[in-house]
């Protein structure tokens, strides 16, 4: 089930796509391994936000975006580990996040200015 994917970034400047199996609960206090699907590397710096795209809920059009300190925000394909498109900026990331319909994608830098691209597939 896609539903149950969660992405992280990381200072060793990769994303990871994890799966979180059944039985894993809200408020659980337990520790659990959760399994690597993918692991994405593309950015030259920490990796310090990232977003799935909400439309996008099946393995074969899943995507998600990733903002990093090294002044990018990269759109992935997770199904192929591919990136799909890359914006650069004159300051670093605080975030990045995909526009309820999936089209867009927006970003806050340090100089508190916000970008935001169109990013759909095949015009949808």
């Amino acid at each position: 089930d896609d539903s149950r994917r969660l992405c992280t970034g990381s200072e060793d400047k990769t994303l990871r796509i994890w799966d979180i199996p059944d039985g894993v609960y809200r408020g659980s206090e337990a520790t659990v391994e959760l399994p690597v699907i993918c692991r994405l590397r593309g950015h030259t710096e920490a990796v310090v936000s990232c977003a799935f795209s909400a439309h996008d809920s099946t393995s074969d059009k899943m995507r998600v975006c990733s903002g990093s300190m090294d002044k990018t925000v990269i759109v992935w394909h997770v199904g192929t580990g591919s990136e799909l498109c890359r914006i650069s900026f004159e300051d670093c990331l605080l975030g990045c996040n995909f526009s309820m319909c999936s089209a867009f994608v927006g970003a806050v830098c340090l100089d508190n200015s916000v970008h935001i691209w169109d990013v759909s597939v095949d015009g949808e």
